[in-house]
């Protein structure tokens, strides 16, 4: 104990992360990489008694503990606590739900009020350890009070059958402990339900077999309003090894109803017919089985490739890559990825090659059309292999400095009803270049499987695929949780903040004027959400580069949360990502067919809250999709929008709002304050536009207190009557920059189309040396692999250097300096744009998207010109 003490002793807080990250330092560098290997954990059941046990434990099960019991705290009731506080940690083991109630407080300011601390625990190692934990970690200011008992019904000489409590408020913390079979659950019960205390009881463990019992336990308290309710087979994964864990929480401030023992009879305890099969490891894969995560076939496969591999390899099971879903990926240093699909189907020709001969066209706000390929199998491994390359800089830049590098990403498909023969025979007209495609014969045949996979040389080192790649797609794939510290207070309305809850059941639509902040309450409110239920929530845009930006408002929340449970996406690419998911093609039409996930319910995924920006955008056929298809049975149900930014043209009433079908009633216009102009020439530049040209009930914008009023603000207007010169513009847009004294990190330039913007920022990176931030592939990056997506999803305001985008791109955006440039209507081809991208709701779009300053370059737009030189200075800046 003594060495562990030397090394945690000097942090000045000591936190749970803290403790994880020492234990693995000192753990036996034979179960570095795999410490829940080690013999005297027992499978993480047995009781610790030597120095390597306690860190490889801790090393091994640390992490998933930690975000269990955050999880579990993070909709704490701190508002009904008054008073001093006393935590009891039954079965404490090295103390780790303790440890997390304590990061809690200290991140809330709390940890004042927090004045004992009772440990119970058998092993005298492990209680050892959590006293020395919570001493260092409290600063020595709370008493701590170990007790080295069993939990009532051990049939032990030293249980513990009564407890004295000294304060009002106490916190009874059951962290993977109820699921212990010896356990006397009524008599626990007992010893907990002091009435005369207010007592807070959280019960946090694995969803394994014995899971059933945190159910049992809180059934004896009668009905109870838990303020954390997680049932969850793939909550999370551990930041080290990647492996999937699950989460079981039921917490609640106890009501002091009567306690009934005889409601354990009313829980359901699972049938399982053979008892050899039931699992609490969560590191064993039959769990992940036995919860209906992963099939039988593709265990196997997973333990053959965790033989195989060293030990520093990483496999992940049920794995998205870049937003595309895989069953196994194995990420070797020195070799390279596997990606692994199964198909748990029999399959035929005409399974995989129909006769449907339906035109493809282009998604709207896409580049790419949905390709002419029918085989699904086929396609969607090879879109994730490809992935690969497009998202990750440092390997696309090697596979183009030597090609051979393409074959550092390989895939693999199962088929579990088909032999390899009848497979090859299936697919021998396809282009398998760097997939394998194997059947049954293979999976259940170790030498067989050795066989098929050598091609795969996962012995053959690859010194191309370095420890710095390595590291940079693991570091991309790591899983985050985001503390409450790591937020900010945000100063939202009273408005906004009354928007911002998070109510079951509800179905709201909420129109708000441009910069009347439906962003940040969305991103507020969907935090809430997740908060509230510990579940799955869906937040979808339309347009792409806002998942960046929404990320960045979400971020600025001040709130506990785990991000992989917050899902950001846009429409086009969420039903794709489903249509994988239940292996259906997907032609341009299907995104609007309510039919397409019809009997298919069950395998995809539902959220307990689903919210939507831009909503101005969509079709009614998205919404009653989403609504009918992917929401939880009490689930939440929120919209978004602006209908004066409906650059899309979508269906709207005689109110000039937006037709969404699934939500009735009225339209909630109480964000009618514009917060994003800094001063009132903006506003009135944006009221007279939409009086000007027909809005149908054009915006009050009712006046916000403006921090910046009486700012310099530039309104300025460029009409360039002599054609479209690249150079020149090049020059134009150089001398504002310059004039009117534009950061240009805050600085964008919007087009109507990209094709003027790819020009023009290729002129002015060349002619200037300075960077450029695009919602699109520049010119001189054009490569096969790589399409404006990409760039779309990496797009931010904070990177360095003057951005371009379309206005269409820019939606949802906004930036202190505003460059627009306006062209000439006509059919489309060159410099021209047609009548679509010339609507007054993209130029209405365009200038609001401005919080201090605008300069408008018109290269022959006749339509706006008389209206922007009646309301704008007027200036030339040629030659300036």
């Amino acid at each position: 104990m003594r060495e562990y003490y030397e090394h945690i002793k000097a942090k000045a807080s000591l936190s749970m992360q803290d403790v994880i990250e020492t234990c693995k330092s000192l753990m036996p560098s034979d179960y570095k990489t795999r410490p829940y290997r080690f013999p005297d954990l027992h499978n993480g059941v047995a009781l610790l008694d030597n120095e390597d046990a306690l860190n490889c434990y801790i090393a091994a099960y640390g992490e998933m503990h930690m975000i269990k019991c955050r999880s579990a705290l993070q909709n704490f009731p701190f508002d009904n606590i008054s008073g001093s506080i006393e935590i009891v940690d039954w079965g404490c083991g090295q103390g780790i739900g303790s440890m997390c109630v304590v990061d809690c407080f200290k991140e809330h300011d709390l940890l004042q009020w927090l004045k004992q601390i009772t440990l119970i625990e058998p092993s005298k190692f492990a209680l050892e350890r959590a006293e020395i934990n919570l001493t260092i970690a409290t600063n020595g200011a709370v008493c701590i009070q170990p007790i080295q008992n069993y939990l009532p019904g051990a049939g032990k000489e030293n249980e513990i059958h009564e407890l004295g409590y000294r304060y009002k408020n106490v916190i009874h913390i059951f962290s993977n402990i109820l699921d212990i079979d010896s356990i006397d659950l009524g008599k626990l019960a007992n010893i907990v339900s002091d009435k005369s205390r207010n007592n807070i009881i959280l019960c946090i463990g694995p969803k394994n077999s014995n899971a059933y019992k945190i159910e049992q336990f809180c059934s004896i308290f009668g009905e109870q309003d838990y303020f954390s309710n997680v049932d969850d087979s793939q909550y999370g994964k551990t930041s080290d090894t990647f492996y999937t864990f699950t989460c079981k929480t039921k917490c609640f401030v106890y009501n002091g109803n009567p306690l009934n023992v005889n409601n354990i009879e009313n829980i359901m305890v699972p049938d399982f017919t053979d008892s050899k099969n039931t699992v609490y490891n969560e590191y064993d894969p039959r769990l992940a089985v036995q919860n209906g995560i992963i099939s039988e076939e593709l265990r196997l496969i997973y333990l053959y490739l965790l033989n195989q591999i060293s030990p520093n390899d990483i496999i992940l099971i049920k794995q998205k890559i870049y937003g595309k879903k895989a069953d196994l990926v194995l990420i070797c240093e020195k070799k390279g990825i596997l990606i692994i699909n199964i198909c748990n189907r029999f399959l035929t020709k005409s399974d995989v090659f129909d006769d449907v001969n339906e035109e493809n066209e282009l998604e709207e706000n896409d580049i790419n059309p949905i390709e002419d390929e029918n085989n699904i199998f086929i396609k969607d491994i090879v879109e994730t292999r490809l992935e690969f390359f497009r998202q990750n800089e440092l390997l696309f830049k090697k596979a183009e400095e030597d090609k051979k590098n393409y074959s550092l990403v390989k895939t693999a498909i199962f088929f579990t009803e088909n032999t390899t023969e009848e497979i090859k025979e299936i697919f021998e007209k396809e282009d398998t270049k760097f997939i394998s495609l194997l059947g049954k014969d293979v999976i259940n045949n170790k030498t067989r499987m050795m066989s098929a996979l050598n091609w795969l040389n996962l012995n053959q080192e690859r010194e191309s695929f370095d420890k710095q790649l390595f590291y940079s797609i693991l570091k991309e794939l790591t899983p985050k949780w985001h503390s409450y510290r790591q937020g900010k207070s945000i100063n939202l309305t009273t408005i906004q903040r009354n928007l911002s809850q998070s109510i079951a059941k509800r179905k709201q639509k909420i129109s708000g004027v441009a910069g009347a902040g439906k962003t940040q309450v969305l991103a507020t409110r969907a935090v809430n959400a997740q908060i509230r239920t510990g579940g799955n929530i869906l937040i979808l845009t339309y347009n792409k580069t806002l998942s960046n930006y929404l990320r960045y408002r979400i971020n600025e929340v001040r709130a506990d949360f785990y991000w992989n449970k917050l899902h950001i996406s846009h429409y086009h690419h969420f039903f794709k990502e489903q249509a994988q998911t239940i292996g259906k093609h997907v032609y341009f039409n299907s995104f609007d067919d309510t039919y397409f996930f019809d009997g298919k319910e069950n395998e995809i995924d539902h959220f307990d809250a689903i919210f939507i920006d831009e909503v101005q955008s969509y079709k009614s056929e998205w919404l009653q999709i989403l609504y009918n298809k992917f929401l939880n049975e009490n689930g939440e149900f929120v919209v978004f929008g602006d209908p004066k930014q409906n650059i899309y043209n979508r269906e709207i009433d005689s109110n000039g709002d937006i037709r969404i079908g699934v939500i009735g009633g009225e339209w909630n216009r109480q964000l009618s304050k514009c917060h994003r102009f800094a001063n009132n020439q903006l506003t009135s530049l944006a009221k007279k536009f939409q009086n000007d040209f027909g809005f149908i009930n054009a915006d009050n914008f009712e006046k916000a207190e403006l921090l910046q009023d009486g700012m310099f603000t530039c309104l300025k207007y460029m009409y360039n009557n002599s054609g479209i010169n690249i150079n020149k513009l090049v020059q134009i847009i150089s001398s504002i920059l310059r004039i009117e004294g534009f950061d240009v990190n805050e600085t964008v330039i919007l087009g109507q189309n990209s094709i003027i913007l790819k020009d023009i920022e290729y002129s002015y990176r060349k002619t200037t040396n300075e960077p450029t931030i695009t919602t699109f592939i520049p010119i001189d990056e054009k490569n096969k692999l790589k399409d404006d997506t990409v760039k779309k999803l990496k797009f931010t305001m904070m990177d360095r250097g003057l951005k371009f985008s379309t206005i269409h791109s820019f939606q949802g955006w906004d930036a202190a300096n505003v460059i627009i440039l306006l062209q000439p209507e006509g059919d489309g081809n060159g410099y021209t744009i047609n009548s679509s991208l010339n609507k007054p709701e993209v130029i209405y779009t365009a200038i609001t998207r401005s919080k201090q300053n605008i300069v408008i370059i018109n290269n022959g737009n006749t339509l706006y010109h008389n209206f922007f030189k009646r309301n704008m200075i007027n200036e030339d800046y040629t030659n300036k």
